[in-house]
Order: structure tokens, then sequence, then C-alpha cells
């Protein structure tokens, strides 16, 4: 690992959001990192992947030891990726960007043509009986 700054790289950027930013002790390698970014839409997805991987590392590995005074709960640690990965996949609803289609006569031919997409729920004109006199609008022009 080679981390420098989260302007560095996405991987840099996931290891700043999930605090993996140790080089001498790093939680996550980089090709774990770079397998989440490849699976996910976007980094903040990527990000939530990876805290939920080590979550899961640390539960796996959970014990609650007690020797006299000194107490380590390592469950604490997969609590807080868990949580930390609930953030992340909150945050990246939120960047939720309408898309405006059919700006231009175009733009609505191409997405009429592409056969990959959903089709809508209904169209214009769709209720049309065929053979029906549509009603002209007026010219007011005489």
């Amino acid at each position: 690992m080679s981390y420098t700054s989260p302007s560095n790289s996405d991987a840099d950027w996931i290891r700043f959001r999930i605090g993996d930013t140790d080089t001498s002790n790093e939680i996550l390698s980089d090709t774990e990192i770079g397998d989440a970014l490849t699976e996910q839409t976007d980094r903040v997805l990527a990000a939530a992947m990876c805290a939920e991987a080590i979550a899961a590392e640390f539960a796996r590995k959970a014990i609650d030891l007690k020797m006299g005074k000194l107490h380590a709960d390592r469950r604490a640690l997969a609590d807080h990726y868990w949580k930390l990965a609930e953030q992340l996949r909150t945050e990246s609803g939120s960047y939720a960007e309408p898309f405006i289609g059919g700006q231009t006569y175009s733009a609505k031919t191409t997405l009429r043509e592409n056969t990959d997409l959903v089709p809508p729920r209904f169209e214009r004109d769709q209720f049309d009986i065929e053979g029906d006199k549509q009603r002209e609008p007026e010219n007011n022009n005489s």
C-alpha cells in the first residue's frame, strides 16, 4: 500500500473514508479495494463494501478478553465498521440526480431505439384509438 492523500486516487479516497491510512498496518489490500471499485457503481458504495468486508473480518475474530483490569473487546471494531458501511450506503443514496431526457429530437429517438432500456410505464398518445378523429387545434389567424 502507498497511501498519500484522498485526492491521489479512488483507492486512497476509500482508504481515507474508512480510516485505513496507516501504511505500515493496512487492513485491506489495494487489490481488494480495486475489486470493490470494479464491482460498485461509485466510490462511496465501494467504500461501504470495503467497510463491510472489514466488519466481517473483525466479527470473525471478535473476542472479549478480560485480564485483571485490562479489557479488550474486538466486537466494538466490527460494530464500528458495520455502522460506517451503513452511513456510507445512506450517503450514496443521497447523491441521486434527476435525469431529464427527451430535450432534443435526436435524444428522444436514441432513447426510443435503445432496446436495452426498460420500457416506460406510459407514453404520449398511448390511449388513442385508431380511426378516432382527434380535434385539430383551432387556427385563430382568420
